[in-house]
């Protein structure tokens, strides 16, 4: 073997060894002193200190421009630096996972102490880029995740509805239990078909976790209502994890 293969090898070997380095410097967890491990519910932003320089400001009203998916959101600043807005933010142990808000300037017949713009149907996790003051966002991959989702958390896990297109227009819904530390489903149950004839993104109620949280209940008609949102489906399901 030639006698420069070896500090070849050694050179590839450092290179990826930087490599990972500095890709992991823009992968950290934004770490959040404490742990919420044994809650249940969903966060209720406020105006005021979130956690470390992180802090939410005063709400503004996001309007869609056709009623749909606006929404309250909250501006998001480290020190005097708006990061982004938020409609809501979810502590799971050390990690934060959030739902933005994206401006939309060119929606403008809004009222005056509005913006023109909508609350994202998806979450994200929001992670440090090692520089204070600075933070990316990477999209959970979540199946079966829809509008119309209606999502609960309790520890590691979210409870939602799972969509699912069928035949005729229609959409099988799913009763879904996804676990964020393994990021994978951990229970799923077929619930029924619906034919959903809804903008609204309350078209489900929002599942119910035990106070244990390791079960969760799937109710698929509204106390107001009273009947069922699924053909042929069941009015109710339990899943324990």
């Amino acid at each position: 073997m030639p006698r420069h293969s070896n500090k070849y090898a050694l050179f590839l070997i450092c290179l990826i060894v930087l490599s990972n380095a500095r890709g992991s410097a823009h992968s950290q967890a934004y770490q959040v002193a404490g742990d919420i491990s044994g809650e249940c519910g969903n966060s209720v932003p406020k105006t005021g200190e979130m956690f470390g320089a992180l802090r939410l400001g005063n709400p503004v009203e996001f309007d869609d421009g056709i009623g749909i998916t606006g929404g309250k959101c909250f501006p998001l600043y480290a020190g005097q630096k708006l990061l982004t807005w938020l409609s809501t933010y979810q502590r799971v142990g050390a990690r934060v996972f959030v739902q933005r808000c994206v401006e939309n300037r060119s929606v403008t017949d809004v009222a005056p102490e509005h913006k023109g713009g909508f609350v994202e149907d998806e979450y994200e996790e929001m992670l440090s880029t090692g520089e204070e003051g600075a933070a990316t966002f990477t999209r959970l991959d979540i199946p079966l995740w829809s509008e119309f989702s209606r999502p609960a958390f309790c520890n590691f896990h979210i409870a939602y509805w799972g969509i699912e297109p069928d035949s005729g227009g229609h959409f099988k819904v799913y009763a879904v239990v996804f676990d964020l530390n393994a990021g994978e489903v951990v229970r799923k149950e077929l619930a029924g078909v619906t034919q959903i004839e809804s903008d609204g993104r309350d078209f489900f109620p929002e599942p119910i976790w035990e106070a244990d949280g390791q079960s969760v209940r799937f109710d698929n008609a509204t106390p107001a209502e009273g009947t069922s949102k699924l053909r042929d489906g069941r009015r109710s399901i339990k899943l324990t994890i």
